[in-house]
C-alpha cells in the first residue's frame, strides 16, 4: 500500500467547509525545477523554492498549505480505476481526516496509463494555531516494470491550482 496524503482519521471528525478566500494559490508565474530520484527511478517537475523532504525513494515538496509528494512501492500489476476504488480509495476513506472520494478514473498521461483519485480531506491541525483547512487532493497512480508510484498533490479547497497540478502530473516520467 502506498502512503497517501490525508493524515490520520480522528473519530467523529466531520468535513470542514472550504475557506471563502483560501490560502495556497500558486502564483501564475511560479517557476518549476526538474527533480530526479535515482532510488525511486522517476523524475518530475516541482515548484521551485518549495521545501524538499527526501525519504529514500519518496519525496515531498511543501509550501505552506500546498504540497506535492511521491511514494513508490513494488506492485506486480498496474492499477485500474476499479482496483483503485477497492484498495487505495478505501484506504483513504479509512485513514484520511474526513476523507471524501470525489472520483476515480483511468487516464492517459505522457508517462502512460494512470489512475487519478480526486478527494477532499481536512488538514492536520496547524501546530501553532490548531486551525484546520478543507483540502483538495489528487493522487495519480503510475505503474511500470513492477513498480507503482503515487503522485499526490494538495492545496486548500478552492485554491484553483489545477494548471500547476496538471504540469506536475504531465512531467512525471520513469527513469
Amino acid at each position: 500500500m502506498l502512503p497517501l496524503v490525508g493524515g490520520c482519521r480522528e473519530k467523529g471528525e466531520t468535513p470542514l467547509p472550504p475557506e471563502a478566500n483560501p490560502p495556497g494559490v500558486i502564483p501564475p508565474g511560479q517557476a518549476f525545477a526538474s527533480y530526479e530520484s535515482a532510488e525511486g527511478g522517476y523524475a518530475l517537475e516541482a515548484p521551485e523554492g518549495w521545501e524538499r523532504i527526501d525519504d529514500g525513494p519518496a519525496v515531498t515538496f511543501l509550501d505552506g498549505p500546498d504540497g506535492v509528494g511521491v511514494a513508490v512501492r513494488e506492485s506486480p500489476t498496474p492499477p485500474t480505476a476499479a482496483s483503485a476504488r477497492g484498495l487505495e480509495a478505501k484506504q483513504l476513506e479509512k485513514s484520511g481526516r474526513a476523507a471524501e472520494i470525489l472520483s476515480v478514473e483511468d487516464v492517459t498521461l505522457p508517462a502512460g496509463p494512470a489512475v487519478v483519485i480526486r478527494y477532499t480531506t481536512n488538514s492536520d491541525p496547524d501546530p501553532a494555531t490548531g486551525k484546520q483547512l478543507r483540502v483538495e487532493n489528487r493522487t495519480i497512480l503510475f505503474h511500470a516494470n513492477g513498480r507503482l508510484a503515487g503522485l499526490t498533490l494538495w492545496s486548500p479547497q478552492g485554491a484553483d491550482n489545477e494548471q500547476h497540478w496538471d504540469r506536475v502530473a504531465k512531467s512525471f516520467r520513469w527513469l
